[in-house]
């Protein structure tokens, strides 16, 4: 009676430490599939000579890698793009997101209105809002340049995505409208979670609103921050469709950034495995400004 007991409850403890496993399951199967699957899968076409369509493939080793470190000058221009806009974006939406955050949270009037609206672009395909900005800079019917002519700033208006000092940052500020509502969410809901008596106890002891936001609001906000930055810059490194539809990497390749150069050197020139050098590249860069990120945050102990 004492073994049939026994087996009994070691069948039940097997069985309770099985579970976890069995309810992830589901999505670390979707995470093989969709995840692990094709970055492997990746790094095996990146060391063949490719063109995606013949069943040979020529084995090159780390031939593709070689040519990328020592005679890709566009590689370098395209990284170089790319890290320009992720410093940008990572930057100046946070801080949009940021101010608006702290206005809004300080509307009493109409809060889910405003809140409704700057969350609205959001929600919108960015062909669509790719489009709508690149009717915007349009240097001669573009809203853009109309109200720089309206205000008497005409020396001010270019063809902001045809000027090789504007074009980069034309595109960048059209993500920034577009996603600094989903970055000024995230601060809304650390905002409602700091403890009133705080700002309260500081108007005691003589602090102004800025002086409340430096010393209680922004130390407060840190994970907040550190989850936007991270955001930011995961998205950031993967630009491609507000590239593809507004510049197609113009002028001068001065916004081609690297995810648009793996996409033309795999379909414009079928150079697949190439292509896919690239892209481990770019995985790579991914990685490391991701853990860049995170030893940097918990330095601040967030």
């Amino acid at each position: 009676m004492n073994s049939i007991s026994n087996n009994s409850i070691n069948n039940k403890s097997f069985v309770s430490r099985l579970t976890p496993y069995l309810y992830i399951s589901p999505a670390l199967l979707l995470l093989i599939c969709f995840l692990a699957y094709p970055v492997l899968y990746n790094i095996h076409v990146s060391l063949f000579d490719w063109n995606g369509v013949s069943p040979k493939k020529l084995f090159v080793g780390l031939q593709n890698y070689k040519n990328i470190f020592f005679n890709d000058k566009p590689f370098y221009n395209a990284i170089g793009n790319t890290f320009v806009f992720t410093a940008g974006a990572a930057v100046f939406q946070t801080a949009v997101g940021l101010l608006l955050a702290v206005l809004v949270s300080r509307i009493n009037l109409f809060r889910t209105v405003y809140r409704t609206i700057f969350f609205i672009p959001v929600v919108m395909s960015i062909v669509a809002v790719s489009f709508i900005w690149t009717w915007m800079y349009n240097p001669v019917f573009g809203l853009v340049n109309g109200i720089f002519r309206l205000v008497g700033l005409e020396f001010i208006t270019t063809a902001w995505l045809g000027n090789y000092n504007t074009a980069l940052g034309a595109i960048l500020v059209a993500a920034i409208w577009k996603w600094a509502g989903f970055t000024m969410v995230v601060y809304l809901a650390g905002i409602q979670n700091i403890p009133t008596e705080l700002y309260e106890a500081a108007a005691i002891e003589g602090a102004g609103r800025f002086k409340q936001f430096l010393f209680i609001t922004f130390p407060l906000l840190l994970p907040q921050t550190f989850i936007n930055v991270l955001l930011t810059t995961i998205g950031s490194l993967k630009v491609f469709d507000w590239v593809f539809i507004m510049t197609a990497g113009g002028p001068g390749r001065q916004t081609e950034v690297l995810p648009y150069l793996i996409y033309y050197n795999g379909f414009r020139f079928h150079r697949i495995g190439y292509s896919a050098a690239q892209g481990t590249m770019l995985f790579m860069v991914v990685i490391f400004l991701s853990f860049i990120i995170i030893r940097a945050f918990k330095g601040f102990k967030v």
